[in-house]
């Protein structure tokens, strides 16, 4: 009888940011500088740091370069279109964009524990359109019935444990808590007496507006986007370059992209609600290095989003060395007519949907990737024509290879 296949236990690729705090990028002549102990009325020099994000931003001009020092930095900013902007951390120095505050106060609460004036509120809206209802069509569902609560970004941890958002009062239990957005409460499951309890706070990191802006070497967590904000980081203008960057927690999408020539390197993405990144109309695509896993934590749907990363509607894109692994959906997905798309030295390995789609798309290159052990299809091709499929290792997955054709066809 045959042997059976051997997953592979090691991925080839060495996919993923730097540690943050391990980068040591040069810092030039004129930057501004900002720490957490230092003062947005200062002059923003190295001895003089301003104290956020956002009076740098506001005091840099275009081409200027923001450096940040070590700590953490609980605001959401945006680069403005009218600036190019550097923002990158201090060789050696870690720094994080922080969503979440600390919650220190609490009472015993019958069989729970309570946090009174909690005023944090955020958009529950399960699709991409503040406001809008979810869909009604088979299989166009973002949340599933046995997550009702997936869409509903608020967020809270004890000791760095993340608790389960329920729906009422009457449904907190241990590991789980509730927001009472009415009487602006938080109530938790598990005793937070003596621990150390987060929730997050802030919806959105960064908006990057700027063309041609870079972020690099830093950190993002515990961010509570809503769907419909498309992601906690949005590079939303041509030829934006993010690099070793990690973003983590975010409680629907890490990292959105939605413009042309823009490079995504070395970023990782963990344990974010719903998609470790999504990109759309990126014409000119570069990702490399990048890793995603874990991601769909709150359990939305498989589809129409979910996962590792999702490309669609972008022409000329180029995915390399990077690893799609344990997410809860597919790895890697590009729908809707992506054009001219290149998989290269990738891990996709044990994801609980698909390993890799290529869907109502056109013209790919699929070469010197390990696909192993997906619950679903390793590769499934879906109404999808010209696609090239060399040198690959495909094993362990529900079924290794699925060439599908239906009656749906590009609208472009």
């Amino acid at each position: 009888p045959p042997t059976p296949p051997v997953q592979p236990t090691t991925p080839v690729s060495s996919a993923g940011s730097a540690a943050v705090g391990q980068t040591a990028y040069p810092v030039p002549a004129g930057a501004l500088f900002v720490s957490p102990q230092g003062d947005d009325r200062a002059a923003g020099e190295e001895v003089t740091p301003l104290r956020s994000v956002a009076a740098a931003i506001s005091l840099a001009t275009t081409g200027g370069t923001i450096v940040l020092r070590a700590g953490s930095y609980h605001e959401g900013v945006t680069i403005p279109s009218n600036k190019r902007l550097t923002i990158q951390s201090y060789p050696g120095e870690a720094a994080w964009f922080e969503g979440s505050k600390i919650v220190s106060t609490w009472a015993k609460d019958g069989a729970h524990w309570s946090s009174r004036d909690w005023t944090a509120q955020f958009d529950s809206s399960p699709t991409y359109s503040f406001g809008a209802p979810d869909g009604s069509a088979s299989g166009w569902q973002f949340v599933s019935p046995s997550h009702p609560m997936a869409a509903h970004p608020d967020q809270l941890w004890i000791n760095g444990a993340a608790q389960k958002q329920v729906a009422s009062l009457a449904q907190v239990s241990a590991g789980t808590f509730f927001v009472d957005y009415a009487n602006r409460t938080l109530y938790a499951g598990s005793d937070p007496t003596g621990a150390t309890v987060r929730a997050s706070d802030i919806a959105k990191a960064i908006s990057i507006r700027g063309a041609g802006s870079i972020i690099r070497g830093l950190g993002i967590q515990r961010f509570a986007p809503s769907v419909a904000h498309m992601g906690a980081v949005t590079a939303e203008a041509p030829n934006i370059t993010v690099e070793n960057v990690v973003i983590n927690d975010t409680a629907t999408t890490g990292l959105f992209v939605m413009e042309s020539g823009d490079v995504i390197r070395n970023v990782t993405l963990l344990r974010n609600g719903m998609l470790g990144s999504s990109m759309t109309t990126a014409d000119n695509l570069t990702v490399t290095g990048m890793l995603a896993r874990n991601n769909n934590t709150e359990h939305f749907n498989n589809s129409p989003v979910s996962g590792g990363l999702k490309i669609s509607r972008s022409r000329n894109v180029d995915v390399s060395n990077s690893d799609f692994s344990d997410n809860y959906g597919p790895g890697l997905w590009f729908d809707e007519s992506v054009y001219n798309g290149t998989i290269a030295g990738t891990d996709i390995l044990d994801n609980a949907g698909h390993g890799l789609i290529l869907e109502i798309s056109s013209k790919f290159v699929v070469v010197n990737n390990i696909i192993a052990g997906n619950s679903d299809n390793g590769i499934k091709l879906n109404d999808t024509s010209q696609v090239s499929i060399w040198n690959n290792t495909l094993t362990g997955n529900g079924r290794s290879l699925n060439i599908v054709q239906d009656s749906r066809r590009a609208s472009n």
